[in-house]
């Protein structure tokens, strides 16, 4: 015992030493950084000209002739070398003024290959840029360039290079993780009492995610949405807004309510590792990574509770982990919400198996509503698609097993799990109804329409299909649909029930499991009634949605991945399994994960995506190109390519002071009965003060920009302020005291139970 503790003061005192060596590195570099100012004459350009301290350029001095279509050495309309740069991180710094959108990038003829940056474009809304760049090693011929020239007037301020601290604060970050890792493995009770377990996890996350190793990473259908909506986080989070719920960055900061719509709680954890400095894809690696992780654990404790047994249990959540749904989720539909939601679908089966299954009259009985109150919590969190198709699912579980659920002990449970999950979602579910009762935005507004989805759902004969190629769309034609099969296992376990069925040696907990997956595999398909669905009432297009029937695949790979585990150990005590069938289910984990990475590298492109200038980042089709592919929460008739920085009015002026995220301060000077148009989008929860905090009357104005209404006129400061309501913030503190409230208790717990090992022991 004391070798180990002087093993573990030694082990400390040498992590102190790398941290504080480390820290006090990055505080020196950020108090002694480097910075280059480009001088206009070393520019080279025939048709841009000095205009005193900046160069111009204008469209009719621009020869359509030399005009080039795409990024290459002749593309290049003014360049500027900026010279020698050691390896490191950097951040360009451009002031411009511009009437189109223009574009910018950085090359080395030389060592290009070890320059980390990507042409980005500049915004007509805004007049300065931020762009970090990285270079793996020393590079004398760095350079500067503006291509493809857009047209109209485009006026070059200045620019700069600067050293920024993104390299060490990455490094130490990951010295921390690295830390910590090595203390839990060597000095933790819990790796000591589940290593097997902990090892099962994280070899699972490590070889599902195989697909990261690559440069790069191919980009999914809604990757443009998903990677606004983490540098949205970022932005809010650096500009003092928490939670953020009105992201800035989209729409030049107008900003875009996609966090009050949509749950963002996991985001946070790429959000905060872009605030750190790591590049925008690397990022979304390491969060898809983190997911994995937290799925592998998830399934795994779910199993483990279940069949009691470890190998049924790493079985179990292999066949989950590489389900050939999950992976299309992941890396071919890029669908960040509906994946995560693979974190909770085991927690919820786990609570709703143990309500039905196991003696009411048990002291652990109640524990399932934590279980199932998690669970569906962290679904709305998430993902509120999956969160509507579990609810559907319970309930109608619930009506089905009618004298199991209305019995004392297992409806109490039912309203305990109900009022766990309402205290730990009202942080989201406060906003979300009175926004969507309350802002008008497009999603609103279709609300009723009719969905005739059934010849968009799976084919049966796809469910079989686990060798075909994953990569595809949601087409109606099989020649053109992605793969749809829950994956090998499962479908190896439907086969294996049906058997086991027939002969009639199966459990009664193996059929329940088999007709449930079985009917959410109709469900999914397009043979379910889902037009008639649409048609038979206003509940059936609340039903209909879920937009494509096959998302009911997600929790079908749960309850199929658990049938497995059912199959497997029904078939060891009936000796109709050798020894080896273990192994044989491993193995074919294994190779599905070999087909899908094959499948991975041979159809797929890759986006290299550094940072925030390269990202899409308008809500409208019509945004210049660099649209995120979602509008719903966009008010309607708003046009994304109309938006503009003027501030504009009848009777009054006004002038921009500051932007601080999606807040303004500006100086106004309005006649009485007049108006004035802010850049900001009418949506609740914008208020505009004035120095005395009195709050000034708005509406909708020009492209349904906020217009401030002054009756009796005007002059000096204003602010316009993204401000969450008093009932908002109440939501908040009650979702957060029930999270410390759940964790306490069970450190209280943990304690207790140590403390009576204690007293036992010293009795004995």
């Amino acid at each position: 015992m004391e070798n180990i503790r002087k093993l573990k003061k030694r082990i400390l005192i040498a992590e102190l030493i790398v941290l504080s060596a480390l820290l006090a590195a990055l505080f020196f570099k950020a108090l002694n950084r480097k910075e280059i100012w480009m001088n206009f004459v070393e520019f080279q350009s025939d048709i841009m000209r000095p205009d005193g301290n900046s160069i111009l350029i204008q469209g009719e001095e621009w020869n359509q002739d030399k005009a080039p279509e795409k990024y290459d050495e002749d593309a290049v309309f003014v360049s500027g070398m900026i010279g020698d740069l050691k390896k490191g991180s950097y951040t360009l710094v451009l002031q411009y003024d511009t009437e189109e959108v223009q574009f910018c990038g950085l090359r080395s003829e030389k060592r290009g290959r070890y320059l980390h940056s990507h042409p980005f474009h500049l915004s007509i809304n805004k007049k300065k840029a931020e762009y970090h760049f990285w270079l793996e090693q020393d590079i004398s011929d760095l350079e500067v360039c503006f291509f493809d020239y857009g047209g109209g007037t485009f006026r070059l301020n200045s620019v700069r290079v600067e050293q920024n601290t993104q390299n060490l604060q990455i490094l130490l970050f990951i010295a921390v993780i690295a830390c910590l890792f090595l203390n839990f493995v060597l000095f933790s009770r819990f790796y000591r009492e589940h290593r097997t377990a902990v090892i099962t996890v994280i070899t699972l996350a490590v070889l599902t995610s195989a697909m990261l190793f690559l440069e790069g990473m191919a980009p999914g259908h809604d990757s443009d949405f998903h990677l606004a909506r983490i540098e949205g986080i970022a932005e809010g989070i650096r500009s003092g807004q928490f939670p953020v719920r009105m992201y800035p960055f989209v729409n030049d900061d107008y900003g875009y309510p996609a966090g009050i719509f949509y749950g963002d709680l996991l985001l946070y954890v790429p959000a905060l590792l872009r605030i750190i400095g790591f590049t925008v894809i690397n990022s979304y690696k390491l969060y898809i990574f983190f997911v994995g992780l937290l799925s592998a654990a998830s399934i795994h404790f779910c199993a483990s509770k279940i069949f009691k047994k470890e190998k049924t249990a790493i079985l179990v959540s292999s066949a989950y982990m590489v389900s050939g749904y999950r992976f299309l989720d992941i890396y071919v539909r890029a669908a960040v919400g509906e994946y995560s939601a693979f974190v909770f679908f085991p927690l919820i089966y786990l609570g709703m198996r143990n309500l039905y299954v196991l003696d009411p009259g048990d002291r652990q009985y109640g524990k399932n509503a934590l279980w199932i109150g998690l669970g569906v919590a962290g679904l709305i969190y998430t993902h509120i698609l999956s969160t509507e198709i579990i609810m559907e699912i319970l309930f109608v579980f619930a009506l089905v097993n009618f004298r199991k659920t209305f019995r004392k002990e297992t409806f109490l449970t039912i309203l305990k799990s109900a009022g766990i999950c309402l205290a730990l979602s009202l942080a989201f579910v406060v906003p979300f109804l009175h926004y969507y009762f309350t802002s008008g935005v497009e999603i609103t507004t279709t609300a009723g329409t009719a969905h005739y989805i059934q010849q968009l759902g799976a084919f049966i004969s796809g469910y079989f299909a686990v060798f075909r190629n994953f990569f595809g769309y949601a087409s109606g034609d099989v020649s053109g649909r992605f793969q749809l099969s829950p994956g090998l296992l499962q479908m190896l376990a439907v086969l294996s029930a049906g058997y086991l069925i027939l002969k009639k040696q199966s459990s009664r907990e193996l059929n329940v499991t088999f007709a449930v997956s079985l009917i959410l595999l109709f469900v999914s398909s397009n043979l379910f009634p889902w037009n008639w669905v649409t048609d038979s009432s206003k509940l059936g297009l609340l039903l209909t949605t879920i937009q494509y029937p096959w998302r009911f695949l997600a929790p079908a790979v749960t309850t199929l991945s658990i049938l497995a585990g059912h199959c497997f150990e029904r078939m060891e005590e009936l000796n109709l399994w050798n020894e080896n069938t273990w192994n044989t289910g491993i193995l074919l984990c294994f190779v599905m994960l070999c087909v899908f990475v094959s499948s991975y590298m041979d159809n797929t492109g890759q986006t290299h995506i550094i940072d925030k200038p390269e990202l899409h980042s308008y809500s409208g089709a019509d945004g210049w190109g660099f649209s995120i592919g979602a509008s719903e929460y966009t008010l309607p008739d708003t046009s994304v390519s109309l938006l503009d920085y003027e501030i504009q009015g009848e009777n009054a002026s006004g002038t921009l002071v500051s932007e601080s995220g999606v807040n303004l301060t500006l100086d106004a000077d309005a006649g009485s009965h007049s108006w004035l148009e802010v850049p900001r989008f009418h949506l609740p929860y914008f208020r505009v003060t004035d120095e005395n905090g009195t709050v000034l009357p708005t509406e909708a104005g020009f492209n349904n920009k906020i217009r401030i209404l002054f009756e009796t006129g005007h002059q000096g400061r204003l602010t316009v302020k993204f401000v969450t309501p008093w009932f908002v913030k109440a939501a908040d503190l009650i979702s957060l005291f029930s999270v410390i409230w759940l964790m306490t208790g069970g450190i209280r717990k943990r304690f207790g139970k140590e403390k009576n090992n204690k007293k036992e022991t010293a009795e004995l």
